[in-house]
C-alpha cells in the first residue's frame, strides 16, 4: 500500500481569507464603538444642561428674575443640591461630561430679566450635535445660542455652519465653546 504525501494544513490563500476577515470586524468594532462613545458624551452634555436649566427654573421659581447680568447662579445650584453628584466639582464648581475645570460649566444670570446662560466647554468636534439640541427655533424657551466664537444665532442652526465654524478638534478649550440662552 502506497502512502499519501499530501500534508493537512492550510493553505497561505486561506491563511490570508481569514485574516483579511478578522481586520475588517475589528475595523468595524472600533469604528461602532467610537460612534456609541461619541452618542454618549452629546447625549450626557444634553442632559446635563436640561438638568441645569430645570434644576435652575425650580430655584428661582418664585422669582421674576435670575439675578444680574454674570450673576453666579452655578454655587447656588451647587448650594441647594440641584447638581447630579457626578458633576459636583467642589467649591461651587459645575464639572462636566468632559472636563473637571472650573469654566467647563457656567450657569449665570443674564441682563435682560427673565434671562439665564448655560455655557459650556467641550470638545469643537461635539458641539454641532449638541448645539443641534437646543435650536432656538424649535424652543420658545431658547432666546439664542453662540458657539465656538460664532455670534449669537437666534433663528434655525445650520450644522453645516457650525461644523465649520468649530473644526474637528478633539481637545477640549479653556473656555465655553457653547453658550445657550433660556428664558
Amino acid at each position: 500500500m502506497k502512502k499519501s504525501n499530501k500534508t493537512k494544513g492550510f493553505t497561505l490563500l486561506e491563511l490570508l481569507l481569514v485574516v483579511g476577515i478578522a481586520a475588517i470586524l475589528i475595523v468595524a468594532g472600533i469604528t461602532t464603538y467610537n460612534l456609541v462613545t461619541r452618542g454618549n458624551q452629546v447625549n450626557e452634555a444634553v442632559r446635563l444642561v436640561n438638568t441645569l436649566v430645570d434644576q435652575t427654573r425650580r430655584l428661582y421659581s418664585s422669582q421674576n428674575t435670575y439675578g444680574a447680568a454674570s450673576n453666579n447662579i452655578e454655587v447656588a445650584l451647587y448650594n441647594a443640591g440641584s447638581v447630579p453628584s457626578r458633576y459636583l466639582g467642589g467649591a461651587g464648581v459645575i464639572t462636566s461630561p468632559f472636563s473637571s475645570a472650573a469654566t467647563a460649566v457656567a450657569v449665570t444670570g443674564h441682563a435682560t430679566a427673565g434671562q439665564f446662560t448655560v455655557s459650556m466647554a467641550m470638545p469643537p468636534n461635539l458641539v454641532p450635535e449638541v448645539v443641534g439640541a437646543f435650536n432656538p427655533a424649535q424652543s420658545a424657551d431658547i432666546v439664542s445660542v453662540a458657539y465656538c466664537g460664532a455670534t449669537a444665532v437666534t433663528g434655525n442652526i445650520d450644522p453645516a455652519t457650525v461644523a465649520t465654524a468649530c473644526g474637528s478638534s478633539t481637545t477640549i478649550p479653556t473656555t465655553a465653546n457653547m453658550t445657550v440662552v433660556f428664558r
